[in-house]
């Protein structure tokens, strides 16, 4: 049976904007982000993505010269298309599945929170290693 992975993207707690770097995931069979939005001031909006690297390197490192690639997400449910970010504009826990695994893998990914207005956070991966 596969393992699953648990890892921090960003903790609890969690405002503005920024980059979340995690790697070692070179074995991985399938990836899901969990983004909760914990709390919301007046007018909240927050846009995120997920970016994939194949810099091998293993390390969550996030140097200058990793070529990242936006990953596409898709909403728990089937028939939602796919996107490549998201945004959010109220509190809850927003779960998503990397799409394409089958023919392509990444090194490491990261949680990019490219706008955040009054918005607190917390990410998590879920990862089904080989």
């Amino acid at each position: 049976m596969a393992a699953v992975l648990h890892r921090t993207l960003a903790p609890v707690g969690t405002t503005g904007t920024g980059t979340f770097p995690l790697g070692g995931l070179d074995g991985a069979k399938s990836i899901c982000l969990e983004f909760k939005i914990e709390a919301v001031g007046a007018t909240p909006t927050v846009t995120y993505e997920l970016d994939g690297s194949t810099n091998s390197d293993g390390s969550a490192s996030n140097p200058a010269a990793d070529v990242w690639e936006q990953l596409s997400l898709r909403f728990t449910n089937p028939a939602t298309a796919a996107k490549l970010t998201d945004t959010q504009t109220a509190t809850g826990t927003f779960i998503y599945w990397v799409e394409g695994l089958d023919i392509r893998s990444f090194a490491k990914v990261r949680l990019n929170v490219t706008a955040n207005t009054n918005v607190t956070f917390s990410a998590r991966l879920h990862v089904r290693e080989v």
